[in-house]
Order: C-alpha cells, then sequence, then structure tokens
C-alpha cells in the first residue's frame, strides 16, 4: 500500500482513543445542540452565556459561533424593525422622473405639446422622400426588358406590313 506499519498502527490507535483536543469540539457541539433544543430562540452568545455558569466550562464567543456553525444552528426568533407610532412617512414626487416622462410623452406640465411631435414627422417624411426608391429585382427588369423588345418586335413588323399594304 506504501504506507509504513507505524503510520497504520497509530492511525487505528487514534480511531479507537482520539486526542482531548480533537474529542472536546465534538462534545461541545453535542452540549450546544442539548441547549438549542431546550432555547430554540437563542443565538450562539446566549447559549455560550448560558453554558458558562452552568457547566464551567469556558468558552468564548467565537468557539461558540463555531460550534453553532459545525452544529448548524441558528435562532429561530423573528427579529422585527421598530416602527414608531404615528403618521407614516410622507412621500415626496421625483420631479426629474416627471420631466422624463413628460419628454417621451411630448408633454409640459401634463399639456399636450403638439409642435415637438409634428416636427419629429416632418423630418421623418423628409428622410422617407430622399431615399430612392427600391430597385426591383433582376428577374422583375428582365421580364420588363423580354416585353419591350417582343413589343418593338411586334410593331417593326407591323410597320413592315401596313408599308406594304400602302404600296
Amino acid at each position: 500500500m506504501g504506507i509504513r506499519r507505524s503510520s497504520f498502527y497509530y492511525w487505528k490507535k487514534r480511531l479507537s482513543d482520539p486526542a482531548p483536543k480533537i474529542k472536546a469540539p465534538a462534545d461541545n457541539v453535542i452540549l450546544f445542540r442539548e441547549y438549542h433544543l431546550k432555547y430554540p430562540s437563542h443565538g450562539y452568545r446566549w447559549l455560550s452565556a448560558k453554558i458558562r455558569p452552568d457547566t464551567g466550562l469556558k468558552v468564548s464567543d467565537t468557539y461558540a459561533h463555531k460550534c453553532c456553525k459545525i452544529a448548524g444552528i441558528k435562532s429561530e426568533s423573528k427579529h422585527y424593525r421598530y416602527k414608531k407610532p404615528g403618521e407614516p412617512r410622507k412621500v415626496y414626487p421625483n420631479p426629474k422622473i416627471e420631466e422624463m416622462e413628460e419628454q417621451n410623452y411630448n408633454m409640459v406640465d401634463n399639456v399636450l405639446n403638439n409642435g415637438a411631435g409634428e416636427k419629429a414627422q416632418k423630418e421623418e417624411n423628409k428622410k422617407a422622400q430622399e431615399k430612392p426608391a427600391a430597385k426591383p429585382s433582376l428577374k422583375a427588369r428582365l421580364a420588363e426588358k423580354k416585353a419591350q423588345v417582343a413589343g418593338q418586335g411586334r410593331e417593326q413588323e407591323e410597320n413592315i406590313k401596313n408599308k406594304q399594304r400602302e404600296m
């Protein structure tokens, strides 16, 4: 296996009899779970403050937080924001937003400003007139030319026939 025999036996001994440094956090996590079941609405600070006098165990708040995190303990109380009694706060309108809305709808002080809309419409009409008409497709142009040539050929034949009749 590639492991020395002494390392294997050391590991095997640690499994059956773990060191106190490894054993203590596991015991403390179990202790915090028990206290959490008794007092589910309290957090890690309160739990550590309760455990200190009851068991005589010296536990810092950071260590208590670590144990609670490992155990998945969170206080189950809801925290409400304090609201003063009395009138609710006043809501003031935002003038910048009103101006933006008025510009979008061509309005000034809630009155329709028709001049801005007409101006924009005239500009669009000018742009449309300036654009050249779209060219017909190549097939359509070819068909027109064939029709013209066929028409010219018939006209020439008719002209020749008319001249022969006149003679």
